[in-house]
């Protein structure tokens, strides 16, 4: 079914060319909601054009220029020209976002995915000039104040915003897989294999879980890391315990060959730590896919409908974690976990948001 939404969308945001050597500054899963709701609009016959900026590390560590200009699947991405140095980033991706829309954008909608002050300069620059619509995605960025609308990835972020403006919670959708497991069936291996993929950072939970993990005294189970950022720290953990695999980095393809080998994931983010209380953490989404348990916190971006589709560990401590993956662990190897497929398809699809967000956009008119 097309949706009848008529106006043009033009979405302005983070992205990077996937043949590119992807830099420390680069968001790969920013990047992939972003194409995944953007190609559920465009199957809806929707116009939309996208404005894309590439974030680098400054000169001389990234380019002293940048700009990109290429394709994603089927979207074409029209790149910002910047000077990346310095105090001059911000104005000249401010200066060139403001020359490529201006005179560009009277009656258009202005999708922003999070926001920086160059970005809320520039559109209230071109507010001065047109008359459009401002709709700032909010995935873990402060919310602007002077947005016309707001679409938060964040449960808890949504609720607690008091701004007069329309508001909509949009967290996404399971991603499309066409290699997952149909079904979840016992390893044919003795060795199970648990994955933890994300952030090095405090906000990640990896040193939690690692924590956890050596204290689980089986010789059958493994655990495997990849992730941005730097891994140093976690190398006495390595030398500790040789059943941690570290693989730093991977790109899609290699990443997905370890998610189809993985047995059960993990994602240990702390609710105690500010920051993840404006944070979803869309990897879920990758992991869902494969239809394999995920051990998780339910921190306050997450909706409350993932409490029954994820297993929770509600104490913040090791011993909780710890007696967590013990039962996920003696139930998926007994064949007797309660993995509910039935509640992970009550979730919405990527279609359906995008009815969401273009009824949402349709009604601030």
């Amino acid at each position: 079914m097309r949706s009848e939404f008529k106006e043009h969308i033009i979405w302005i945001g983070p992205f990077y060319n996937n043949s590119a050597h992807i830099s420390i500054a680069d968001s790969p899963a920013a990047q992939k909601w972003q194409l995944a709701l953007i190609d559920a609009i465009y199957a809806r016959n929707c116009l939309i054009s996208i404005i894309g900026y590439s974030p680098k590390r400054f000169f001389p560590f990234g380019p002293i220029k940048s700009k990109i200009k290429y394709s994603l699947r089927n979207n074409f991405i029209f790149g910002l020209d910047f000077l990346n140095v310095p105090y001059f980033r911000s104005i000249t991706l401010r200066n060139s976002l403001v020359n490529a829309l201006t005179d560009h954008v009277d009656g258009k909608v202005l999708v922003t995915y999070n926001s920086s002050k160059w970005l809320e300069d520039a559109m209230l620059t071109l507010k001065r000039k047109s008359d459009f619509k401002w709709v700032c995605i909010v995935a873990d960025n402060v919310a602007p104040i002077n947005a016309d609308a707001y679409i938060f990835l964040s449960w808890g972020y949504y609720n607690r915003f008091n701004g007069s403006q329309p508001k909509l919670h949009l967290d996404g959708a399971i991603y499309k897989n066409e290699t997952s497991y149909n079904s979840i069936t016992k390893s044919d291996s003795k060795v199970l294999n648990l994955m933890y993929s994300g952030t090095f950072t405090k906000w990640g939970g990896l040193e939690w879980l690692i924590k956890a993990f050596i204290n689980i005294n089986d010789p059958n189970i493994r655990l495997k890391i990849s992730g941005k950022g730097d891994f140093r720290y976690f190398k006495k953990y390595y030398k500790l315990d040789k059943r941690i695999q570290f693989f730093n980095f991977l790109n899609e393809n290699d990443l997905f060959k370890e998610y189809n080998s993985t047995d059960i994931f993990i994602n240990p983010r702390p609710i105690s730590i500010s920051g993840n209380e404006n944070n979803f953490p869309s990897k879920l989404f990758d992991y869902l896919a494969f239809n394999k348990p995920v051990i998780s916190t339910l921190t306050d971006g997450l909706s409350p409908i993932y409490r029954n589709i994820l297993f929770l560990v509600e104490d913040e401590t090791v011993d909780s974690l710890c007696s967590t993956l013990n039962k996920v662990i003696e139930d998926f190897r007994m064949g007797t976990h309660n993995y509910n497929h039935s509640n992970k398809n009550k979730l919405l699809s990527w279609d359906d948001q995008a009815a969401r967000f273009l009824n949402f956009i349709s009604n601030l008119y």
